[in-house]
């Protein structure tokens, strides 16, 4: 049994564009390709920086479409239960639209 060579893992810290607004599907491949455009570069420069032997780079988990909208509700809703209960309540946070949005911070 051989020995496999060491390698370097990046964790890349990257905007994630969210594609949940755009009207057609064409729109949202552009988005898409923009930012695989824009990791890309990230990733070379990162190699350049750190070295050659990067080998893995773990990306967020929707870093290609954004968090889906329905679990930003579910989370939202979640977390507006837990301040009710405990009587606190952020001055920024207000309640998302009626749309399935996600709430804002002013």
């Amino acid at each position: 049994m051989s020995t496999p060579d060491p390698y370097i893992a990046l964790a890349l810290q990257t905007t994630c564009d969210a594609v949940n607004a755009d009207q057609t599907t064409e729109a949202a491949r552009v988005r898409m390709a923009a930012a695989m455009a824009r990791i890309r570069n990230q990733v070379i420069g990162s190699k350049r920086f750190i070295g050659q032997d990067v080998r893995l780079v773990v990306l967020p988990e929707y870093f290609l479409t954004g968090f889906p909208p329905r679990r930003l509700d579910r989370l939202a809703r979640r977390d507006r239960g837990r301040l009710r209960r405990c009587g606190a309540r952020p001055s920024g946070l207000r309640s998302a639209p009626k749309s399935r949005s996600t709430p804002f911070l002013d």
